[in-house]
């Protein structure tokens, strides 16, 4: 019986042998897999599962992913950028830079520390979609 290879290392091997011929697109492919799909995969409600998943596994939709700040980098444990529950929505107060597909990704991760809860290390990751981003302005709360 021949070796079993594991998926990870299959994996592995595509991103690899696709930055061989675009560094951009295997760094693209990981960040949709690995940083937006994965996390959500792991740590996201059954409903966020059912909500994001199959678009993102299907190609229909592209995940983006938000951790790097000003100042701290991709230094999660010193994130400025917050997210308080308000009237029953999260608000996120901070910015955040070089998100990776930022601008393309049609569902995001957020990485923002909650500061309501007990533990102050606590990351709490929020999902939105391209719809849900059009009511956001950068620097403004949302008033309606």
């Amino acid at each position: 019986m021949a070796d079993r290879v594991s998926p990870t290392t299959e994996y592995v091997t595509i991103i690899v042998e696709i930055s061989k011929v675009c560094g951009g697109i295997g760094l693209s492919l990981a960040a949709h897999n690995s940083l937006c799909t994965g996390h959500i995969l792991a740590w996201g409600s059954e409903a966020q599962k059912q909500k994001y998943l199959p678009a993102l596994a299907s190609g229909e939709a592209l995940g983006a992913w938000g951790l790097t700040e000003a100042g701290t980098g991709s230094d999660a444990g010193n994130m400025r950028c917050t997210a308080v529950m308000e009237g029953g929505q999260w608000v996120l107060n901070g910015t955040k830079n070089w998100i990776t597909h930022g601008i393309s990704g049609d569902i995001a991760v957020v990485n923002c520390p909650d500061r309501g809860t007990a533990d102050p290390q606590q990351c709490h990751r929020l999902w939105s979609s391209k719809e849900a981003r059009r009511d956001l302005v950068a620097g403004k709360r949302r008033t309606s």
